[in-house]
């Protein structure tokens, strides 16, 4: 063999096994870093769309009954369209007489809520209870707090607002 080929042999360039084995347990930990912020986001995304879909719910809820005039005992919605308004459709007047110690009613020990209904198909996932307080915080003004809560995690979004009638 002659010198240059012995040189040839002997100048191996490349990695030690040890160099090798550093490179992935590093590689290792920028991964499960990665992993991680993936799954964090993934669960920050989802709740946030929940939340979404709960205050669109409250936000339709809040508008047909606002929408009402201020006196409508006898001018309820037609929810299921039968034609006829029955007792469980959407009015906006105290149906169970409690006043704003009712605000906050849903299907609880509290007392249920003045009117409720299930969030129809595909968002079947949310209840939806909504509670009229008369002449509060004044007379002559309707407070409504809508309550949305989900079925699956029990989590809940209200939002409140007040009528004024004038006179």
């Amino acid at each position: 063999m002659s010198a240059n080929e012995m040189n040839l042999l002997n100048n191996r360039s490349g990695f030690t096994l040890v160099e090798v084995m550093v490179s992935l347990a590093v590689f290792a930990v920028g991964f499960v870093g990665f992993l991680l912020m993936s799954t964090t986001a993934i669960k920050g995304n989802s709740s946030a769309f929940r939340i979404t879909t709960a205050g669109n719910w409250a936000q339709d809820r809040l508008e047909l009954v606002l929408a009402m005039p201020y006196n409508s005992h006898n001018n309820a919605l037609d929810d299921d369209g039968d034609g006829i308004v029955d007792n469980n459709e959407e009015k906006f007047n105290d149906r169970n007489t409690d006043g704003v110690a009712g605000l906050d009613d849903t299907d609880g020990a509290s007392g249920p809520a003045d009117y409720s209904m299930i969030s129809p198909a595909p968002d079947d996932n949310y209840n939806i209870f909504w509670n009229v307080a008369e002449d509060y915080p004044r007379t002559n003004t309707k407070t409504v707090r809508v309550i949305v809560r989900n079925r699956l995690l029990g989590s809940e979004l209200s939002f409140t607002n007040i009528k004024i009638v004038n006179k």
